[in-house]
């Protein structure tokens, strides 16, 4: 049985890198399960803001494959980087484990 459960989010820590060239954002890293349930999917969410900290733009990535506990999954993506932009940030939007 897979379910969703928002408080897992506490147990994954992000490590990543973001690199800006051409009017592109290409982020690299990994998320890692510090808890005691294997993940199955995590929903990533990437937000560009301008220098007030307005959303620019977002992306969404999908970590597919398990994660285990104790273990990290990598991930890549390339967004675009607006001219407005200054700041970005990754959150975890959604985590699906099984039970």
């Amino acid at each position: 049985m897979n379910t969703s459960d928002i408080s897992y989010v506490s147990r994954l820590t992000i490590k990543e890198k973001g690199v800006r060239s051409y009017g592109y954002l290409t982020i690299k890293g990994n998320i890692k399960n510090n808890g005691i349930i294997r993940v199955t999917q995590c929903l990533l969410k990437i937000k560009i803001c301008d220098q007030n900290n307005d959303i620019v733009t977002t992306d969404k990535l999908y970590v597919l494959g398990d994660i285990a506990p104790g273990e990290a999954k990598t991930f890549h993506s390339i967004i675009a980087w607006p001219k407005s932009a200054k700041t970005y940030n990754i959150t975890i939007d959604e985590v699906i484990f099984k039970k």
